[in-house]
């Protein structure tokens, strides 16, 4: 700060009323004219070698196993401008520009080139650009165009442990994000049923898969925002994924087969001491309330402020047993869902907490954990 600034602001606290003139950013144009050339040089060796490779593909035949090599120059591009946070950006143009000229091939040779590599290119850079939605919804077209090239139904959990085994970059992120989370994280080096991500998404059926698998690519999303700029909206799209993880929570007791009810009240009431009689005895019941019902009431938007932090802070101890614990987070889930799931209540105790919020959103993913080890 210059003494020119130090005196302007001296003047403007005192209420004494100047001019002020903006300051004009010096941006010198040979700066631009060198990004701009580098970037097109980027664009044009990588286009004209997709093109190259399309040229000398042949035209008589769809879905070859050696198309991936089509797109090798994009894939490695992306690959290599993760280094710059400023280039996925770019990186998308071209990849979109790569999809016309290969829909526009297919077209005029009326046949179908196998685009997996590249669909999976773009999800790769839409995960970087933290779009959740177009990520996955590449990630998907790239595993239906592998299971056309290879004459298979496509099978998501297959896909699922194709990617996991050959794509790390995919599923690191998510679990550095996981375990930057306090709550979690206490409980992935405390107890072994709370397993690594993977694993859980491995468990997961279709359509739950793709919700667990959201999920986690979203947390990565708005972890970074909790932690550093918790605005209103933060609040909202973490929201929404707390909705989410409700909604995968009771997905999850529905699939188990001797699940005879739909909704999780009653099935934790009804059917997890069939389940789990150990889990059940720590839950309790509601009509009278014992167990947990009893001790975190949540029925009223009042006692749910009370109990939930109270409920928190004794998963966060890490030295529940492990059916106790189970029972808290199962718990825990079934008081989020009844008090989130159909309102925006800024009242919430943890809505205005970015720490507690950060910590609720891991109880439901440890929550998705208890529920499969039943």
């Amino acid at each position: 700060m210059t003494w020119k600034d130090l005196w302007t602001e001296f003047l403007l606290k005192m209420g004494v009323k100047i001019n002020l003139k903006p300051k004009r950013l010096i941006i010198h144009r040979h700066d631009i004219e060198e990004f701009m050339v580098n970037a097109q040089v980027v664009k044009g060796r990588t286009e004209r070698d997709f093109e190259d490779r399309l040229f000398r593909r042949t035209t008589i035949s769809s879905y070859l196993r050696t198309d991936d090599r089509l797109f090798e120059p994009y894939v490695d591009m992306v690959a290599q401008t993760t280094i710059g946070r400023e280039n996925f950006s770019f990186a998308r143009e071209i990849g979109n520009l790569i999809l016309n000229l290969t829909n526009k091939y297919e077209t005029d040779n009326n046949i179908h080139v196998n685009k997996s590599f590249l669909y999976f290119g773009l999800s790769l850079n839409s995960i970087y650009l933290n779009d959740t939605i177009n990520a996955m919804i590449y990630w998907e077209l790239s595993q239906e165009e592998e299971s056309n090239t290879f004459g298979a139904a496509f099978d998501p959990t297959i896909a699922i442990n194709n990617t996991i085994d050959r794509y790390s970059s995919v599923i690191n992120p998510i679990k550095y994000s996981l375990k930057q989370n306090d709550l979690y994280n206490g409980l992935l080096s405390n107890y072994n049923f709370i397993p690594d991500f993977t694993d859980i998404l491995r468990g997961q059926h279709t359509p739950e898969l793709f919700a667990y698998f959201s999920s986690g690519l979203r947390y990565k999303q708005v972890d970074y925002w909790i932690k550093n700029n918790f605005t209103a909206m933060t609040k909202i799209y973490s929201q929404e994924l707390i909705n989410s993880l409700c909604i995968l929570c009771e997905a999850n007791l529905k699939n188990i087969p001797s699940v005879t009810n739909n909704m999780i009240g009653p099935i934790l009431i009804n059917d997890i001491p069939t389940i789990n009689p150990s889990v059940a005895s720590h839950i309790g019941g509601n009509n009278p309330a014992s167990g947990l019902f009893s001790l975190y009431p949540s029925k009223t938007e009042a006692d749910f402020n009370t109990s939930f932090p109270a409920l928190i802070n004794v998963v966060k101890t890490n030295s529940l047993n492990v059916d106790n614990l189970k029972a808290h987070l199962i718990y825990g889930a079934y008081m989020l869902r009844n008090k989130t799931l159909h309102d925006f209540n800024p009242n919430l105790v943890f809505y205005n907490n970015k720490h507690l919020f950060a910590d609720t959103i891991g109880l439901l993913f440890a929550s998705v954990c208890a529920i499969k080890s039943l």
